[in-house]
């Protein structure tokens, strides 16, 4: 793991209010070079019903007035995040061609507050919890794009720690720890997985079928509520089902 996101890691594993939090991604993403990133959860355990929980480095002004208007609902960054595992970059042309004429008011109200293109890692759990953590430009730049190329590795499993640590914040007291049972060969798989080793390798080091090591990863990314194996690997670490 780039050694980036192991000190990310390392840090926020100890910090367990929201303004800590906000401060730690901010920092992190200034190292990179980012100077707007913004974190939106909805329907996490803990946080309010009605209301996403949204930390960020916005201009204070556009995000009470996103909210205040309940925007995440018509916001297509949202929109998209909701429907993909997969990060994605946003406010290309062809995008904007495609919003309805709601869409469009709200990215020309974002522009004026220098907030015109990003990066967005989406992260879904269980019952709808959704979120999705954007990094932002003013201007969408090859130096932009380039960087976001040479650092989307680290800023989605940076994401998916981020996302663990709000989750356990916002509900210390939490049982999940006690409900999730993994086996040894789940356990095993995502040890193999951690180390980067895809499921052909795992079955060629274990001595079984590929289609086995499918089999137990799926297993556990349904008991962890992910869809993905690099949340699956994530939340395993988060919960001390797994110790690499």
């Amino acid at each position: 793991m780039d050694q980036n996101v192991v000190d990310f890691v390392d840090r926020i594993k100890t910090t367990f209010d929201l303004e800590g939090l906000r401060s730690q991604f901010a920092d992190v993403a200034s190292n990179f070079g980012f100077s707007k990133f913004a974190y939106l959860g909805i329907h996490l355990p803990g946080a309010h019903e009605d209301r996403p929980l949204l930390l960020s480095t916005y201009p204070v002004g556009w995000t009470d007035y996103y909210m205040d208007r309940s925007y995440h609902t018509v916001d297509p960054v949202v929109t998209n995040a909701s429907r993909s595992v997969v990060p994605f970059i946003w406010g290309t042309t062809e995008m904007t061609n495609q919003l309805s004429g709601k869409q469009k008011l709200l990215f020309n109200e974002a522009n004026e507050f220098g907030i015109r293109c990003g990066f967005t890692v989406p992260i879904h759990g269980h019952g709808g919890q959704f979120a999705g953590i954007t990094i932002s430009t003013e201007e969408k730049d090859d130096s932009f794009l380039s960087k976001i190329k040479k650092y989307q590795h680290e800023l989605h499993i940076m994401a998916l720690h981020y996302h663990a640590q709000i989750a356990k914040t916002l509900d210390r007291d939490s049982t999940e720890t006690h409900s999730i049972s993994l086996t040894d060969r789940e356990i095993e798989c995502l040890l193999w997985a951690t180390r980067g080793k895809t499921a052909w390798e795992t079955a060629e080091i274990i001595g079984v079928a590929q289609s086995t090591i499918v089999f137990h990863l799926r297993n556990a990314k349904q008991k962890l509520g992910v869809y993905t194996i690099n949340h699956a690997v994530v939340k395993a670490i988060v919960l001390n089902l797994i110790h690499p």
